[in-house]
């Protein structure tokens, strides 16, 4: 009886044993259930947050393009403002050329009509002139020296044409 007695205790510790197993397997449950829950809701929030993420990063990319083709087009409009500020300043270098170039060929031109009065435009050579052979631009521009000349309206026309059907045209250069 007593083999019997202390079978049964035996047995009625491991059930209560396996009792208390199962309400810590139990209660272990319950907090891997709750555990797994707020782990699910942690996941979910940081789904949430990557896809915030994902669409600013979208946005940002579009910006960058964006700023990509202003810089583009900062550079190009800076390429042409220096083109145009080199071309303004050939312009100005043009013109003061020309503008130097048209005094000179008043000079030029006034220089010619004194020496005209003084010489004939076939009588003089080429070695007694001071001037070391310098071309006689009056014989080659007697139009424009008409031009700087002419008083009359009416009797221009005549003269002119009288001078162009005199005019040798092998005088140019040398005298």
């Amino acid at each position: 009886m007593e083999k019997n007695q202390q079978g049964q205790e035996s047995i009625w510790r491991k059930v209560e044993l396996l009792k208390k197993l199962l309400e810590v397997l139990e209660s272990e449950r319950i907090v891997l259930l709750n555990e797994n829950v707020r782990l699910g809701y942690k996941m979910q929030t940081l789904l949430e947050e990557n896809k915030g993420l994902s669409s600013e990063s979208m946005f940002l990319k579009r910006k960058a393009g964006e700023l990509a083709r202003c810089v583009l087009k900062m550079r190009e409009d800076h390429r042409v403002s220096m083109l145009t500020r080199k071309i303004e300043d050939l312009q100005g270098q043009i013109y003061g050329l020309e503008m130097r170039n048209k005094e000179y060929y008043q000079q030029l031109l006034k220089k010619e009509l004194r020496e005209e009065e003084n010489i004939s435009c076939t009588s003089s050579s080429s070695s007694s002139r001071k001037d070391g052979g310098v071309a006689f631009v009056g014989c080659c521009f007697q139009i424009e020296k008409m031009k700087l000349k002419k008083k009359d309206g009416a009797s221009v026309g005549k003269k002119w044409w009288r001078n162009v059907k005199n005019m040798n045209l092998f005088m140019c250069g040398f005298q």
